[in-house]
């Protein structure tokens, strides 16, 4: 749970890095990299950073120390409640979050799904460069609505295989984020041509 900032305008965000996916945030470019996987492939997708509507809220409280403010969204499916402290004035967060005056202490999604809670803040001054990871790796990089594309084909081939001995395989609808909508754009083009 170390999120490093480089002069170069990045930062790496790791999440349990053992268990979760990097996520990786240019903000001179005002993009997120991650890997998204589509059963077990990989993808790897930039995504924006102008995908949080934020509305900031009066309420406040304390978190290690800091003076926080409560803020609310809707990303993807789900509504988040988040604090942040203008006492370090950096627009990011945990994972995906972004976009707040001041670094993201706290979030949780309202239906308890997601929470993430910071639990110690170290301020390192130095001059590092930190560049991309998913760079360097050999796939070609997808935005999050041809992401969403592979991922409703998959989930639509998957939902109507059956086995030779009966068996079936599917894909969640919904993860942190939605991925497929109950009422899908691409569902209806790629569910025609079979």
């Amino acid at each position: 749970e170390e999120e490093k900032a480089g002069k170069e305008g990045g930062s790496v965000y790791a999440i349990k890095a053992k268990k979760n996916p990097h996520i990786f945030k240019n903000f001179i470019e005002k993009k997120i990299s991650s890997i998204e996987r589509v059963s077990m492939k990989p993808f790897y997708v930039k995504d924006t950073m102008n995908i949080f509507d934020w509305k900031i809220d009066t309420s406040k409280r304390e978190i290690l120390g800091y003076k926080c403010q409560k803020a609310k969204t809707h990303f993807r499916g789900r509504e988040y409640i988040a604090y942040f402290t203008l006492e370090i004035p950096y627009p990011t967060g945990p994972w995906k979050f972004y976009g707040l005056p001041g670094v993201i202490l706290s979030v949780e999604s309202t239906d308890k799904v997601f929470k993430m809670n910071a639990n110690q803040i170290v301020i390192k001054k130095t001059n590092e460069t930190i560049s991309n990871p998913f760079d360097e790796i050999d796939l070609k990089p997808l935005t999050w609505e041809s992401n969403i594309k592979e991922y409703e084909k998959k989930y639509y081939e998957l939902k109507n295989y059956r086995g030779e001995n009966g068996t079936t395989r599917s894909l969640p609808k919904k993860k942190i984020e939605t991925i497929i909508l109950e009422t899908a754009p691409y569902i209806k083009d790629w569910f025609c041509t079979l």
